[in-house]
């Protein structure tokens, strides 16, 4: 199953992607930072603890940010947090520092599996949100629009 996310850079452009295929956004227009890296799930609040990797609900760890041969995802950059509403967590984060990345986060253990970068030239991503449908795909039409509007009035 996949979502649609939303995302601000520190440029202030706002973006959307397919959760399966992050690299491939779509640009859809100039705002301020969405969303937070605090959540509510299920009647519980939910973050990721940059300082020590770990998942965390309502202030109790779940878990580690693992992912191959118990390697630890290091969430220091982390730059955005959001969950479905099918509770699958999504991190935008940078293990490297260079961009921002995305990782499917398991809400049951806090093990991670790294998606792909947030767009081919991934900028710092300063906040994340999941798009709920139907107002994903209206979203994507209106991208869709803008985008055919400028390449004509540019040509």
């Amino acid at each position: 199953m996949s979502d649609q996310l939303l995302f601000s850079r520190l440029d202030n452009t706002l973006w959307i992607c397919d959760s399966t295929t992050p690299q491939l956004v779509v640009f859809v227009g100039e705002g301020s930072t969405v969303g937070t890296q605090t959540n509510f799930y299920n009647g519980d609040l939910w973050w990721i603890n940059s300082q020590n990797d770990t998942l965390v609900k309502s202030g109790n760890i779940v878990g580690s940010l693992n992912w191959y041969d118990g390697h630890i995802w290091d969430a220091q950059a982390i730059h955005g947090f959001a969950i479905s509403p099918s509770g699958i967590g999504w991190l935008a984060s940078s293990d490297n520092g260079n961009g921002a990345f995305l990782v499917q986060v398991d809400l049951l253990n806090g093990s991670i599996i790294p998606i792909g970068p947030l767009g081919e030239n991934p900028g710092i991503v300063d906040g994340l949100v999941v798009i709920p449908e139907p107002t994903s795909l209206i979203l994507c039409l209106l991208a869709l629009t803008l985008f055919t509007v400028f390449r004509k009035s540019h040509k």
